[in-house]
């Protein structure tokens, strides 16, 4: 499969994003939308660029198809106001099933699901929570169609430094071929940056709208000196 990204700069603020419309200069076009309430590109705030995607039903969603990939990785920028009930994040399908589901509980806490096999998580990260008001990044590896398949989840708390809290797992092969990503997010949030792939983790932005400290000039310093 090809990655697919998108950074919901090529919309106008608050407009609906549509299929048509969430291509272009934000990237890889969504294929489908299910139920709920069509997102909206938002000025208000936004984790790279101008423009993020709003969101104010939970039963949004976003999907892209793809063939092929045995081990998928994803990426998502979120910013919550506050924690849903447990709600699911994404999840990623198969021709005839949902086989894998990264769910956020009503405290915050990240864990990965099996559909398919066992309706249980595969791994729960336990040394962070979501918190709210801020940027996080949200990373997860799964294996599906492939031996002693790797589960991780990955939390950045400042998506802009490459540390992360994790947790990991190893599970039982999944012996069906992936085929969509359906991203998920809760109620009166916002979502950034989404990608998913299955060439390697996919990492932080190399550019990102996070506040940084002015940096003073040798001539501003010794004029502050003569003050």
């Amino acid at each position: 499969m090809a990655k697919r990204s998108n950074s919901f700069n090529g919309g106008t603020s608050g407009a609906a994003i549509t299929l048509d419309n969430s291509g272009g200069a934000s990237g890889d076009a969504l294929d489908t939308y299910s139920e709920g309430t069509a997102p909206v590109f938002s000025a208000v705030r936004s984790y790279s660029g101008s423009l993020s995607a709003y969101c104010a039903d939970e039963y949004t969603s976003m999907k892209w198809s793809f063939t092929g990939g045995t081990t998928i990785y994803t990426r998502q920028h979120l910013y919550l106001t506050a924690y849903p009930g447990d709600s699911e994040l994404f999840s990623i399908g198969t021709a005839s099933n949902t086989v894998r589901g990264l769910r956020l509980s009503s405290s915050g806490q990240l864990s990965l699901w099996n559909y398919l096999t066992s309706f249980t998580p595969v791994v729960t990260l336990t040394s962070a929570v979501v918190p709210l008001n801020r940027w996080v990044r949200v990373e997860t590896r799964t294996g599906i169609n492939v031996a002693s398949p790797a589960h991780e989840i990955r939390l950045a708390l400042n998506p802009a430094l490459a540390d992360y809290q994790s947790a990991s797992a190893t599970g039982t092969q999944t012996t069906q071929t992936p085929t969509s990503y359906s991203f998920m997010p809760p109620a009166l949030s916002w979502c950034d940056d989404l990608s998913v792939s299955d060439e390697g983790w996919i990492g932080m932005l190399a550019v990102a709208n996070e506040p940084r400290p002015a940096v003073l000039t040798a001539a501003a310093v010794q004029r502050s000196t003569c003050w």
